[in-house]
């Protein structure tokens, strides 16, 4: 139609024919309404310009929370790790999390607040580092210990403690934060299976990774096609299982819903909510871990309806 507007989602170069593919999708009404709102917000700011953090903030302030958290992470996409705006998007955000009672996302967000800023210190006073001074978190590690030849048996001051030895990046990620292959972006909860896969929830790539024993580098497996509602997306994804016929089971937490998904397949089934955010007994609200009994009932963690919802699931 005439005047609508159109978000800008993807640009997929298709390599077996030679085209570019370009996903946009309308505005909603709501995004289509702001258009005035920016034009009038650039006579108040010196250098005129807007951007998707001051969109955030408009709708913030405007109580649309969800409509910010949106402008929030596309922001959050366009910036680079030493980008100083990500402190403000990531100050916002946390407020967002705080006005809807999401302890957890505020502590995470203030977790990472704190890292960004002390990589930006860092950088201000001009500290040069190399691969290994990076800021990461340190395991606690056993510095006495003796390992056997097959590097399994660890000898820890006497007490006998039965590990794999890692790699110092470990078994998944370790190249900085990102969303090639061989990089995560803020994980969140991890599955291992039987034959040692690790399955990865990638939380600010909006995307679950499968990382087979030794592999350089994962695989996505659900998701990864930006955060949205279709079923071809996952928005922030957090606890994820998989059942013995190899089903992914995915807590997508701001969609108020778990997904399942098979390996291979370019869009998840929706299992348990879907039906907007709530206290119903068909509804959940930022669902968080997920777990299965031994008859195959599915637990959830319905975090911000403080309880645990059983589900059986019809395979």
């Amino acid at each position: 139609m005439l005047g609508s507007i159109f978000r800008l989602n993807s640009i997929i170069h298709d390599d077996e024919n030679q085209i570019w593919i370009i996903q946009m999708c309308l505005c909603s009404d709501d995004e289509h309404n702001l258009k005035q709102i920016l034009i009038d917000m650039k006579s108040e700011i010196e250098n005129g310009e807007t951007n998707l953090c001051i969109l955030g903030k408009v709708v913030r302030r405007m109580g649309h929370f969800d409509l910010a958290k949106t402008y929030y992470y596309r922001c959050l996409d366009e910036l680079s790790q030493n980008d100083p705006l990500l402190l403000t998007v990531y100050k916002d955000l946390a407020k967002v999390a705080s006005h809807e009672k999401d302890y957890e996302e505020h502590l995470r967000l203030r977790r990472l607040l704190a890292k960004i800023n002390e990589k930006i210190q860092l950088n201000d006073n001009e500290i040069q580092t190399n691969e290994t001074d990076k800021l990461t978190y340190k395991a606690p590690t056993c510095t006495d210990g003796v390992k056997n030849q097959d590097e399994s048996d660890v000898d820890c001051g006497g007490t006998t403690c039965w590990s794999q030895c890692l790699p110092q990046q470990g078994l998944a990620g370790g190249n900085g934060y990102g969303g090639q292959l061989n990089q995560l972006c803020y994980p969140t909860f991890i599955f291992v299976d039987e034959e040692q896969s690790v399955y990865v929830s990638d939380g600010s790539n909006h995307r679950v990774m499968k990382w087979g024993k030794d592999a350089k580098e994962g695989r996505i497996v659900a998701g990864g096609n930006g955060q949205g509602r279709n079923l071809n997306q996952l928005w922030a994804p957090k606890g994820v299982v998989v059942d013995h016929f190899g089903r992914i089971y995915v807590a997508d937490c701001y969609n108020d819903r778990v997904m399942r998904w098979y390996e291979g397949k370019e869009e998840g089934e929706i299992v348990v909510g879907g039906n907007g955010q709530g206290n119903q007994t068909n509804q959940l609200m930022r669902p968080l871990g997920l777990s299965f009994d031994d008859e195959g009932n599915l637990y959830v963690a319905d975090d911000c309806n403080h309880r645990i919802q059983k589900f059986e699931i019809i395979l």
